[in-house]
């Protein structure tokens, strides 16, 4: 039986806020992986670790950008020489 949104209705509001973030995240992703694919970098998304991209983040937001480079330099795709 789904829940009636008129009885839990900050329920149906949180879900939705979530699924914009969500959505955000993956088309910054997309976003950020098309420049750097267009410029000859490609990022490989599947090794991006969730906790090290959340503390890069956070560091990011102090003032301290070295975190998030360095990870992002470890997501480049290596071309073959």
């Amino acid at each position: 039986m789904a829940a009636d949104p008129y009885v839990y209705p900050g329920t149906n509001v949180l879900c939705n806020l979530l699924d914009l973030r969500d959505a955000a995240e993956l088309a910054q992703r997309a976003f950020l992986g098309q420049i750097a694919k267009a410029a000859g970098h490609p990022i490989a998304w599947v090794h991006l670790d969730a906790e090290r991209n959340v503390l890069a983040a956070r560091e990011s937001h102090r003032g301290n950008n070295s975190p998030l480079r360095e990870m992002f330099g470890d997501l480049l795709e290596q071309s073959a020489p």
